[in-house]
């Protein structure tokens, strides 16, 4: 039953693209997507067992997963982009929820559950200060800050000194930029190319190169590279940010 309410996702989309962005399609089409319903249900069809809860997420999630696609089609011209720049667009939409239900949910902590203390490195102390309270109150492990800003490579050595002593396990590096918040063409973009070099590629570099010295005295260690599926394929009108993005699986291990 979970696959048939999913189905739905399609004819909402359709029946938005209808009266949004006034697109008129065939009657073939029309009949395909109900033939695609009325074959999810027949394949459904022993599943007798009923969740309110869950109907009503999955439901939901359909409601939003057509409303975000037709109006990332309304805001940006999809021949343009490609279907890949669209998938992008509709992915930075998520990026806010998905921190907020992150947290909500706990799965941050889970590090700090495991016995785990963190040491937390951004660019915004208030930020900083206030999940670091959160994530202590919920595990009761401590949390270090470490203020910031990677766009700029005299950090390092400021990081370097307020990790000493500490026996680093695990190292994610996930911090990263935009060129530009709204998509723009690459000459038309602000004059931050530096910058988002240094975010995005410098400071996987640094980062790895100050806590590998001690990985690799212990002789154990985690390192830990989140990239983007933009490294993958270009992005139309990101492309600077697919280029920073690139990452060759062989440098996530030592």
């Amino acid at each position: 039953m979970f696959t048939v309410l999913r189905k739905f996702t399609i004819p909402l989309t359709l029946l938005l693209e209808i009266i949004i962005l006034g697109k008129r399609y065939p009657l073939s089409i029309i009949v395909s997507v109900f033939a695609i319903i009325l074959g999810a249900f027949i394949a459904a069809g022993s599943d007798l067992s009923f969740n309110l809860e869950g109907y009503t997420f999955v439901l939901l999630n359909d409601i939003f997963t057509a409303a975000n696609g037709v109006y990332t089609k309304q805001k940006i011209d999809p021949k343009e982009l490609g279907k890949y720049g669209v998938l992008f667009y509709n992915a930075c939409f998520m990026v806010v929820p998905t921190v907020i239900i992150s947290f909500s949910t706990g799965d941050f902590q889970q590090l700090a559950k495991r016995g785990l203390n963190i040491v937390m490195i951004s660019r915004t102390l208030e930020k900083l200060q206030r999940v670091a309270s959160e994530v202590e109150q919920a595990t009761g492990q401590k949390v270090k800050v470490i203020q910031a800003d990677f766009t700029k490579n005299s950090v390092y050595e400021n990081i370097e000194k307020s990790l000493q002593g500490l026996d680093i396990g695990v190292l994610v590096n996930n911090v990263g930029m935009l060129h530009n918040p709204l998509p723009c063409r690459f000459l038309n973009g602000p004059d931050i190319d530096e910058n988002l070099i240094n975010c995005n590629i410098i400071s996987t570099t640094k980062m790895t190169k100050i806590i590998l010295k001690q990985m690799e005295t212990r002789q154990k260690g985690l390192i830990l590279n989140l990239s983007s599926g933009l490294g993958i394929f270009p992005c139309p009108l990101y492309t600077m940010y697919s280029a920073s993005k690139r990452n060759d699986p062989k440098l996530s291990s030592f």
